[in-house]
């Protein structure tokens, strides 16, 4: 199965997000658990012991090397490409709900808030690594650096994190979200993103 922004049941639940009168923390957070409880725990039932991926993909500036005494360093945008893989261990997911933390410095106040989080068990994780062909704007992505990981977390909320949040950034609408779960699924996304070679390393490991 794979999950994106305009998988069905997900559409559903940004339908009541995007139509609502006042769009509140309260909202956002129940439509994430609805999020979790509907979608994401159901999908991953069914697949211990296989493949589960994570895909955002967005827009963020950086200099590009010139520069002017009137205008400072030129910008220019560039498109990021974060893919990770792990092994699931279990069916059950674990949610953290987001935290304020009040912090005091120097007689200022500060507000430290922790994300919520949406935690599959995975035995290892993989981030892959972007390698461009020349000539080719879209990457292939190969095997990149593994984490063991003993009764590890694999964190999973960053679609709900996204769809549902009522503190927008300037570039939210560049952001892409894809999440692949079970061997058949994940062995899918990489082939036709030409990294089979990646999926043939994870099926060994």
């Amino acid at each position: 199965m794979i999950i994106t922004a305009n998988s069905p049941d997900v559409l559903a639940l940004k339908y009541v997000w995007d139509s609502a009168e006042k769009r509140t923390e309260g909202l956002g957070n129940g439509l994430q658990r609805r999020l979790t409880r509907s979608v994401l725990a159901p999908a991953i039932q069914g697949h211990v012991g296989e493949l589960i991926l994570k895909y955002q993909e967005f827009l963020t500036t950086v200099p590009n090397g010139f520069h002017s005494f009137a205008h400072g360093s030129g910008m220019r945008s560039e498109t990021v490409r974060w893919v990770s893989v792990a092994r699931l261990t279990g069916d059950t997911i674990e949610e953290i709900r987001e935290e304020h933390h009040p912090l005091h410095a120097q007689g200022s106040k500060f507000t430290f808030i922790t994300p919520s989080k949406v935690l599959a068990p995975v035995l290892w994780e993989n981030n892959l690594k972007p390698r461009y062909r020349r000539g080719v704007n879209r990457p292939h992505f190969v095997f990149g650096k593994m984490a063991e990981q003993n009764e590890g977390k694999f964190d999973i909320s960053l679609l709900g994190n996204h769809l549902f949040r009522y503190r927008r950034g300037d570039l939210d609408w560049a952001t892409k979200i894809e999440i692949a779960v079970g061997d058949e699924s994940v062995g899918a996304w990489l082939r036709e993103r030409k990294s089979a070679l990646a999926y043939n390393m994870f099926t060994r490991r």
